[in-house]
């Protein structure tokens, strides 16, 4: 499971998430199941196509649930690492759906699935997550696009802003166990696993020895176009150095 909810007082699987799908999970198919699964089957769900989710690259997943367009109600996105676009699209046909995701007031979890029936976080996922947002409006191909942003990637506060109301970025867990709610202060705790290191990387290089003589330009050397003008400052010749 990448990011789910359980609903309380049920024999899991009745709320909603996003999880890798077949046989274990090994197969590259993700789903989005938006109103979980009483014993009449999935009250919606998306699944994917084998191969969509590859191992060692980034992907972006956005499940969404639109109770406004019947038919057309549960969708997701999905982006790929070296994809500059969208990667795949799948929607499934539904008639007049009605039900409410993530019913009752159990923990959201991301990267495992915490059973309302005790302490038991289960299906952790083997990967890293980073950047966890959730909306209250739903999104469209504009909106997912613009996340996406050619594989670059956009922070989740410039996308309907106004509507994002919680949003896990995990940059500032490194050296805590406090995951940061950086909307609402729905802050998690770190369990079972580990943040990365961060790199440090070069900024701009700056050069002031010579940019011919008397020149008062201070040259960027790391290739971030981070140059500047000196000013209060003397100017001198060019040197041998």
């Amino acid at each position: 499971v990448i990011v789910g909810r359980d609903g309380a007082g049920t024999t899991g699987y009745n709320g909603w998430k996003i999880s890798m799908d077949g046989a274990s999970g090994k197969d590259g198919m993700i789903s989005w199941a938006p109103g979980g699964y009483p014993s009449s089957g999935y009250n919606g769900r998306a699944r994917s196509a084998t191969g969509a989710i590859e191992i060692n690259k980034w992907h972006l997943v956005v499940g969404v649930w639109d109770p406004s367009a019947s038919g057309e109600e549960v969708k997701m996105y999905i982006y790929k690492e070296g994809v500059a676009g969208q990667s795949a699209f799948v929607q499934t046909a539904y008639s007049s759906l009605s039900f409410t995701p993530g019913p009752g007031t159990d923990a959201l979890s991301i990267g495992c699935y915490d059973y309302p029936e005790g302490p038991n976080l289960i299906f952790g996922w083997m990967g890293k997550i980073d950047d966890v947002g959730i909306w209250n409006v739903a999104l469209d191909s504009g909106a997912t696009n613009s996340l996406w942003n050619s594989g670059t990637g956009s922070a989740a506060t410039t996308v309907s802003s106004s509507n994002l109301v919680s949003n896990w970025t995990m940059d500032s867990t490194y050296g805590t166990t406090t995951i940061v709610d950086g909307v609402a202060g729905n802050n998690g705790t770190l369990s079972n696993a580990t943040m990365p290191t961060p790199v440090a990387t070069l900024a701009a290089y700056l050069d002031f020895e010579c940019n011919g003589p008397g020149n008062s330009i201070a040259k960027d050397l790391s290739g971030n176009d981070l140059s500047g003008t000196l000013k209060f400052m003397k100017t001198g010749s060019c040197g041998s150095g």
